[in-house]
């Protein structure tokens, strides 16, 4: 998007490149950004050109800059990516300006040799020496590198399409599967089943488990689990669409009709689910896949459970899991419930409504010791508009005990459905006395009308505007008479 948009960023490193808890990758850090028609040779000096481990020839030789800088410096992150190690580790300035200006490339799989032979051409091209020969764009590069190292077939039933989401734990590709002859989103975890047998029998009970979820409207269906390599897959409806995170994003603040919607949607999958013994464990906005007609559906079902025995726990220090919705006995490695659903479902209702979790992001020590032991924030902090009802509502769903919450995910839908349809009609009511009191007989007529939608058995209100539309009728003939 910059490069279309003619700036160049001339700083890339791994240290300006950020990844999400949902392993979103951001660029960051724009500062020596600038465009590439306000570059001119000589007038920026190669000490300004960011940091010397990664920078181009032409920008050690302060020759003309362009998106070809860019690629060259992307082609260094790449191969410390994949090797651990840059290709010019030494911090002499003159030994790396001859490295970079006339060095030899290393070849990457000396130093990781399980690399696939083609990557070294990927590489060269990438930091050629000279900038016409480097990939045109990135996307060209990011092509190449997609193409080569993502799998090509798993267990010999799926053809991997395209990539479609990078996440912390897990890769989840488009792929085909020949046996059934239908599309499927295969999610394959990164790393593999811890090497033990108690292990090995934990995978197959929850992969039991994960293949006897019941078939709902709300829950994406599960076809297949098993290894590839030691590494568990996943293989499951494809949904063409997007997570709620990503629109959430693009939009910051849904209708409230569609965020009632989704609501009434998931509840009535979790309830269905916690009927038949399972526990989700992991709702947060990533796991919940709109379709292209808007209809929401409930993804990842023990994907923790199962991330949990591989040897991601060996390099997490915290729970596993997005950890501003783990609820307390989660960080308190109790087991989870179907109050623990409850839990994370109101933290994310509290963050569609608001655009704010219950607790705000916090480094991970402070974050365990507000969620575990604090009140959460009154969602009317965040948005004063909405019903003082909701307060006493998220403060029981987001109790610290499970028996403190509600019992069923619906529960929580209706308590709040029923506590905005008080608080609207209310505030109609009060603006058709208004309307009223001002002589303005059609807004007060409009105002009851509406109020009526929410309590049509109101008497009060039927009274109330009959009154008005009367005083509109004799307003209407006095006017006449004094015509």
């Amino acid at each position: 998007t910059a490069h279309s948009r003619g700036l160049i960023h001339r700083d890339i490193k791994p240290a300006n490149i950020l990844l999400d808890d949902e392993g979103t990758v951001f660029l960051a850090d724009f500062g020596l950004a600038a465009s590439i028609d306000n570059i001119e040779s000589g007038a920026v000096p190669a000490a300004y050109g960011g940091s010397m481990f990664y920078m181009a020839p032409e920008q050690w030789l302060d020759q003309p800059l362009g998106q070809h800088t860019d690629i060259y410096q992307l082609g260094v992150t790449l191969f410390e990516m994949l090797t651990g190690q840059r290709p010019y580790p030494e911090a002499d300035m003159h030994v790396l300006y001859e490295r970079h200006v006339n060095g030899r490339i290393p070849d990457a799989r000396e130093l990781n040799p399980q690399l696939p032979p083609k990557i070294q051409s990927i590489l060269e091209k990438a930091m050629a020496k000279d900038p016409s020969s480097r990939y045109k764009t990135v996307l060209e590069l990011a092509k190449d590198v997609a193409a080569l190292l993502r799998p090509k077939q798993i267990k010999r039933r799926y053809e991997i399409k395209e990539e479609l989401q990078h996440g912390r734990f897990a890769v989840v590709y488009l792929a085909y599967d020949m046996f059934e002859d239908q599309q499927v989103a295969l999610k394959i975890l990164k790393h593999p089943l811890l090497a033990n047998q108690t292990y090995r029998q934990k995978f197959q009970r929850q992969r039991t488990q994960i293949l006897d979820v019941p078939a709902h409207d709300a829950i994406i269906p599960v076809y297949d689990v098993d290894l590839h390599k030691d590494k568990p897959y996943i293989a499951m409806k494809f949904v063409e669409g997007a997570s709620l995170r990503e629109r959430f994003q693009k939009e910051r603040e849904l209708p409230l009709d569609v965020v009632c919607d989704i609501a009434r949607s998931l509840a009535a999958g979790l309830d269905m689910l916690h009927s038949v013994n399972h526990v989700h464990g992991d709702i947060n906005l990533g796991n919940v896949l709109l379709d292209l007609t808007g209809n929401c559906s409930l993804t990842d079902f023990h994907i923790t459970a199962v991330a949990e025995l591989t040897t991601a726990i060996l390099e997490q220090d915290e729970p596993l899991g997005d950890l501003p919705y783990l609820s307390p006995e989660q960080w308190r490695s109790e087991p989870i419930l179907p109050q623990t659903d409850i839990y994370q479902f109101a933290t994310l209702l509290f963050e569609l409504l608001t655009g704010q979790r219950p607790f705000p992001d916090m480094a991970t020590p402070q974050l365990q010791e507000s969620i575990e032991k604090e009140s959460p924030h009154k969602i009317t902090s965040f948005k004063p508009e909405l019903p003082p009802q909701f307060d006493d509502i998220f403060l029981k769903a987001l109790a610290k005990q499970p028996e403190n919450r509600h019992a069923r995910a619906t529960d929580l839908v209706n308590d709040l459905q029923e506590a905005w349809q008080n608080h609207s009609f209310d505030a109609l009511k009060q603006q058709g006395e208004a309307h009223y009191e001002a002589k303005q007989w059609e807004d007060a007529i409009s105002s009851y009308e509406q109020a009526l939608k929410f309590r049509p058995e109101s008497r009060e209100v039927l009274t109330a505007l009959e009154r008005a539309e009367r005083r509109k009728q004799d307003s209407g003939i006095f006017y006449q008479s004094k015509q």
